[in-house]
C-alpha cells in the first residue's frame, strides 16, 4: 500500500523513521533538527527505476527527508538540471541573453541528432528553452558566458565539484562536472535563502520559468535532466523547490537509474511529487 503518515502527524512515525538530533549527516556543515527516513516498502508498487536516491530539506524547520537506501552524497553529472544555475548565470552576463528574444536554430552549427525531439528544431526564447531542455540554446549561451566565468561562479557557489573544461560548451552533459543529490539540495537552499550572488530580478525570472505548469497553485518549481550512462542504461534527475508565502520553503532532489529511459522519463517527477505530497508539502 502506498503512502506513509505525513509530517503533520510526525509523532505517529515511530515505527518507520529514524530521528537524528544535532546534525546526524556527519558533514559538519550545518545542524539539522532531525532526519526522517521514508520507508521504501510503502512505495514499491510505484517504483520503475533500478535505483532511487531522494532527499528533501524543509528550510523552515531544518528537517531532512531521505528515502530509505538513498546514497545522497554520491556525485553524478547534473545533465539538464544545470539549467537552474545556468539560467541566472547567463542572465547576469547581460550581453549574452535577452530573455524575451527568440533565437533561431542554426542547423548547420547545431545539426540534429536522431534522438532530438521536434521542439529542439524550432526557434526558442529563454522560457521555452528551459522548459524544453533545448541543448543547442544553452550551448550557445555557454559559448558567450565563457568557461572561466563558469569556473569562478560555480566555485563561489560551491556547486558540486565545480570542475569543468573551460573550452567545453556542454560541460554539464556527462562530462567533468559532478554533483550529489545532497549538493543539489544545498545549492537550492542557498538560492532560496539569498546566499547566492544573484539579483532579485534574475531570481524572479528563474522562479517564473521553473514553475511547474501542471499545477502552478502548488508553487512547485523543478527541472528534469537525463542522459545515457557510459556502460549501459540511463540516469536522470528531478530537482526543485516548493515556495511558501510566509516562510522558507522546501528544496529537494531525486536521482534515478534504469536500463530503459522510459522507466525514468515520467517516474522522476511523479515519484518525487508522491513523496512530497505524502510528507504534507504538496496537495494530494
Amino acid at each position: 500500500m502506498r503512502g506513509w503518515m505525513g509530517l503533520p502527524t510526525l509523532m505517529g512515525l515511530a515505527s518507520f523513521v529514524s530521528v537524528c538530533a544535532g546534525g546526524c549527516d556527519g558533514r559538519g556543515s550545518a545542524v539539522w533538527s532531525d532526519t526522517i527516513t521514508v520507508p521504501r516498502a510503502a512505495y514499491e508498487e510505484l517504483i520503475s527505476a533500478d535505483r532511487i536516491d531522494f532527499v528533501a530539506l524543509d528550510l523552515a524547520t531544518g528537517r531532512k527527508l531521505v528515502l530509505e537506501g538513498s546514497q545522497i552524497y554520491e556525485r553524478h553529472a547534473p545533465w539538464s538540471t544545470f539549467k537552474i544555475p545556468n539560467t541566472p548565470i547567463a542572465l547576469q552576463e547581460g550581453a549574452c541573453l535577452q530573455p524575451d528574444e527568440s533565437l533561431a536554430w542554426d542547423e548547420a552549427r547545431w545539426p540534429a541528432a536522431d534522438f532530438w525531439p521536434d521542439a529542439w528544431r524550432d526557434a526558442h526564447d529563454l522560457d521555452s528553452a528551459f522548459r524544453n531542455s533545448v541543448v543547442w540554446y544553452y550551448r550557445k549561451l555557454a559559448q558567450c558566458v565563457g568557461g572561466e566565468t563558469y569556473q569562478q561562479t560555480l566555485a563561489d557557489w560551491r556547486y558540486g565539484n565545480a570542475a569543468l573544461d573551460a573550452d567545453d560548451d556542454a560541460f554539464w552533459l556527462g562530462r567533468d562536472l559532478q554533483i550529489s543529490p545532497w549538493e543539489q539540495v544545498r545549492f537550492l537552499q542557498q538560492l532560496q535563502l539569498g546566499d547566492v550572488d544573484i539579483s532579485d530580478t534574475h531570481l524572479e525570472r528563474l522562479h517564473t520559468i521553473s514553475l511547474d505548469p501542471a499545477d502552478p497553485a502548488a508553487r512547485l518549481h523543478g527541472k528534469t535532466g537525463a542522459g545515457a550512462l557510459d556502460g549501459e542504461g540511463w540516469e536522470g534527475w528531478y530537482v526543485g523547490y516548493i515556495q511558501r508565502e510566509a516562510e522558507p520553503g522546501v528544496v529537494f532532489a531525486l536521482y534515478a537509474r534504469a536500463q530503459d529511459y522510459r522507466d525514468i522519463r515520467s517516474f522522476r517527477r511523479d515519484f518525487a511529487i508522491a513523496l512530497l505530497s505524502d510528507a504534507g508539502y504538496l496537495p494530494n
